[in-house]
């Protein structure tokens, strides 16, 4: 059993929270705030095991927490150093830094980081009336070029008829085959901007991080030359996440933060549109790193949170804690971004400026060939 928790002058624990999607969704009208999300049903559980109640502490600058050059500290690890606070009711990444300043728990999720866009939309393809001319096409065309003619003459109504309903039939033939060609040489495409955090600094494309995480440190603090120095050129850092998420969604930025944070993001985009409008890159960076929640140095309920947060781990509850806020995310992971299916899109000029200027190609070199023709006669 662990005692004195919580000073003695005040009746519940100070629990320090942020916006942190799926563990925290926090309203912006408190105190008192409404807090829902897979750590509120975890802190929850434990506070019902140790038999005691809380009330929840928001950093004045809403970030998670970096060491300033005065040595003082921001966010939740200076609420928790200031002694301000008795816990952190939301996951913390952990390292050798934060770790020489507060104490951590046992890990409750093992995360990495990954960068997250808009999913591409079909576009215009210019030069798309080219790709049906192959080299294997052109071998076809060249073996099976042969020209040959065939006339007949009909008796009678009854063959005049059938050579009629045949002709009609061959004019149809001919244009729906002319009008399903048309439709492959106005084959719009997809392409994505980006595939890794190598071509999203080359693409300009503006980045988006938290301010205040492990992750904007290190992107702040990289050597000259590096590829994740490239980022700060066009680096978007603030603490706003509705704010950042909507920009993400609209493709004017890109979003680099946590992998189990654009989890929920993709699940939540999902739900609202009932289509997979992001995707993720494959390639993981800085990980993999614990997440644990935090206690001010020293303090005693760190005993008794350990025991129940690794029952729950090993249990699989804060899995599926975590799973109902992330569900359909799976659905969006498993579908190819550059494969689009039975999507329905209104046909554009830009998707006929290739095959008019094939056409029109085709009309000049035959008047200069007419023209070459009767200068030489």
């Amino acid at each position: 059993m662990v005692e004195h928790w919580w000073n003695a002058t005040t009746e519940c624990l100070r629990v320090a929270v942020l916006v942190f999607y799926p563990f925290i969704f926090m309203s912006e009208d408190g105190p008192p705030y409404k807090v829902t999300g897979s750590m509120k049903e975890v802190l929850d559980i434990i506070a019902r095991k140790l038999s005691f109640c809380y009330e929840y502490v928001v950093p004045e600058d809403r970030q998670f927490g970096l060491k300033m050059t005065n040595g003082s500290w921001t966010g939740m690890i200076g609420i928790l150093v200031r002694q301000e606070a008795n816990v952190t009711g939301v996951v913390l990444g952990l390292d050798g830094e934060r770790t020489s300043e507060v104490d951590f728990s046992d890990f409750l999720y093992i995360d990495q980081q990954r960068i997250v866009h808009k999913r591409p939309v079909l576009e215009s393809d210019m030069a798309g009336f080219l790709k049906p001319y192959t080299a294997a096409v052109a071998r076809q065309f060249k073996e099976r070029n042969v020209e040959c003619a065939y006339t007949f003459s009909t008796r009678g109504g009854s063959q005049q008829a059938v050579a009629g309903m045949w002709l009609v039939l061959s004019v149809i033939i001919c244009t729906v085959y002319r009008s399903n060609l048309k439709a492959m040489l106005i084959k719009p495409r997809l392409v994505l901007p980006f595939g890794n955090l190598k071509e999203l600094a080359e693409s300009g494309i503006p980045c988006f991080t938290f301010r205040g995480t492990l992750l904007h440190r290190n992107i702040e603090a990289a050597e000259e030359g590096t590829t994740v120095w490239h980022l700060k050129r066009k680096l978007i850092a603030h603490n706003d996440v509705e704010g950042a998420v909507g920009d993400m969604s609209t493709g004017q930025h890109a979003m680099f933060t946590t992998y189990v944070g654009l989890l929920s993001v993709i699940h939540s985009s999902f739900v609202k549109t009932k289509t997979c409008s992001l995707y993720m890159t494959d390639d993981s960076y800085f990980g993999p790193r614990c997440l644990t929640i935090a206690f001010p140095k020293g303090s005693p309920l760190r005993q008794g949170v350990n025991p129940i947060i690794t029952k729950l781990r090993e249990s699989g509850i804060l899995q599926s804690l975590f799973m109902k806020y992330a569900i359909h995310a799976s659905t969006c992971l498993r579908s190819d971004p550059i494969k689009v299916d039975n999507i329905l899109r209104p046909l554009q000029m830009g998707d006929v400026y290739g095959v008019c200027l094939l056409y029109v190609g085709g009309m000049m070199i035959a008047t200069l060939t007419l023209l070459a023709e009767i200068m030489v006669t």
